[in-house]
């Protein structure tokens, strides 16, 4: 199997590693850090991960879950939200033309309140208190220092990072931000030596294609489901 298709069980199995809660049928990370886990086997999974990932859970907490086919929930749990989600990886080619003029910031735990107020806001995906741990955040303030823009990196396995968190305040879209973030972030992992991934909502194609242009192709999709423990 190629990590890339099972991503995060990947990364909690490697540079993770010591993010990893659960056991060898199904992982989690600290809430704190993302509401998402991962079975370790998505295309037959098991009465035992099932209970693996419940032992995980408080009573009536979500997890966001990637699946190979769109699931039924297994007894113990109910699906509050399907997604369907798809996966680009760089093409190793194409360079985004950096604009210098726009000015980005480093991101980290004292603008942690920041970057969960602009993820809740923008909901690119689960973000917590703690995901400036494994996502070495930048960003884009407005000249009266308000966050309008950020992105990020999150699941990571040996030879591949991915772009993650990547959003913009309403009423600042239409500057560049996103791409220009995406690109950065994009230079940063690859000048390590590793691909660029990342993951998007497939219905939200105004966000695919401005991926495509920056040289990200279609790898492959996931059923995402919400999980709630009963």
């Amino acid at each position: 199997m190629h990590p890339l298709d099972n991503p995060i069980w990947s990364a909690l199995t490697t540079k993770h590693a010591h993010y990893a809660l659960g056991d060898d049928n199904a992982k989690r990370y600290p809430r704190e850090v993302t509401t998402m886990g991962a079975f370790a086997d998505l295309s037959n999974i098991s009465a035992d991960a099932w209970a693996g990932l419940a032992k995980l859970l408080q009573s009536r907490e979500t997890i966001a879950v990637l699946f190979k086919e769109p699931p039924d929930a297994s007894a113990g749990f109910e699906i509050v939200a399907r997604v369907e989600i798809v996966q680009m990886v760089h093409d190793g080619k194409t360079l985004a033309a950096s604009k210098p003029e726009i000015r980005t910031i480093q991101l980290g735990s004292a603008e942690s309140a920041e970057i969960v107020e602009l993820g809740k806001l923008t909901n690119p995906g689960p973000i917590g208190t703690r995901s400036h741990e494994i996502g070495n955040f930048i960003g884009i303030r407005s000249d009266d220092g308000q966050l309008v823009a950020m992105a990020g990196e999150r699941f990571c396995f040996p030879g591949y990072a991915e772009i993650s968190g990547v959003c913009t305040r309403p009423g600042f879209e239409g500057r560049g931000s996103a791409a220009e973030l995406v690109a950065r972030v994009m230079d940063r992992i690859r000048a390590r030596g590793d691909v660029p991934f990342l993951h998007s909502r497939a219905e939200n194609e105004r966000a695919v294609k401005l991926y495509e242009r920056l040289g990200f192709a279609k790898a492959r999709s996931f059923p995402m489901s919400v999980l709630r423990k009963l």
